[in-house]
C-alpha cells in the first residue's frame, strides 16, 4: 500500500523518493547549490549533499560553490 505526504504548504503527493533532511545537515551553501538544480534532480541532489562531507570551502578554481558539488554538476559523484 503506498504512502503519502500531506505539507503545509499544500504540496502533496506519494513519499518514493522523498529526502528529507534536517536543518543542522545544511547551510547557505546547501541553498546556493540547491537553486541550480533542475525540479528533476532536486531530490537527488538533496539526498546526494547530505550524505557527503561538504567542507564549506571556495572551490579551487576560486569560483562559487565548491569541489565537491562540481563534482556532482560534471557527473564525477564520489559518495
Amino acid at each position: 500500500m503506498p504512502n503519502f505526504y500531506f505539507a503545509e504548504d499544500g504540496n502533496w503527493g506519494d513519499h518514493t523518493n522523498l529526502v528529507v533532511i534536517d536543518e543542522d545537515e545544511i547551510d547557505e551553501h546547501f541553498w546556493a547549490s540547491i537553486e541550480y538544480t533542475t525540479d528533476s534532480e532536486r531530490s537527488k541532489f538533496a539526498e546526494w549533499f547530505k550524505n557527503n562531507d561538504h567542507d564549506l570551502q571556495p572551490n579551487s578554481n576560486g569560483e562559487f560553490g565548491c569541489d565537491l558539488c562540481d563534482k556532482w554538476e560534471l557527473g564525477n559523484l564520489e559518495e
